[in-house]
């Protein structure tokens, strides 16, 4: 991988769901952060569990050397998973988010570094009411030079539904048929 990224002669984004703890720190790198309320992270886990090809998801973890998936650790009713998510971590160092990641060590990580100049916090409601306007503060964040007339097009095609439409194309694990329904990953949530 890291191979792969040395190679690239232009700007380098790479998205992760990986807490700032667990990432090497640049001073020269710029990092955002989107957090999600909880609860919406939740009912999306649980959409993706639906939508999830069971029998893709285990091909893949074979080829890593896993025998489970996320679906043989999950508890029968959604009580119980949302109980287990809220109060059982899945790593030693995580005191929720069973058995997933937790999403509030994972914020808290961010959170901690919130008034470095480099590091960029938004939400994913506000993204959501206001998008043109958060993807103008990226933009300025990142320093990337917005050309207003084609802006309102990136604005547009960065949008829900027009995510949806073209989700066989953006949707993770897409390439390799992970969902039953590519255009349901892009769900609601709460």
């Amino acid at each position: 991988m890291h191979a792969i990224l040395a190679a690239q002669p232009y700007r380098r984004i790479l998205k992760t769901h990986t807490p700032l703890d667990g990432l090497h720190w640049h001073p020269e790198s710029r990092y955002l952060f989107v957090a999600r309320d909880p609860r919406d992270v939740f009912i999306s886990m649980m959409n993706h569990q639906e939508n999830i090809d069971t029998e893709i998801e285990r091909a893949m973890a074979a080829e890593m050397g896993k025998t489970k998936i996320v679906m043989d650790m999950l508890a029968a009713t959604e009580e119980e998973r949302l109980r287990d998510w809220l109060t059982k971590g899945f790593f030693e160092w995580e005191r929720d988010g069973y058995p997933y990641w937790s999403v509030l060590h994972h914020g808290e990580t961010f959170w901690k570094h919130k008034d470095k100049e480099n590091i960029l916090l938004l939400h994913f409601s506000q993204m959501k009411e206001d998008l043109n306007g958060n993807m103008s503060q990226i933009a300025k964040f990142l320093n990337i030079e917005v050309n207003e007339k084609f802006f309102p097009s990136l604005v547009k095609a960065a949008g829900f539904e027009a995510m949806k439409k073209n989700a066989n194309n953006l949707a993770p694990g897409a390439d390799f048929k992970l969902w039953r329904n590519n255009t349901k990953f892009f769900s609601s949530g709460t």
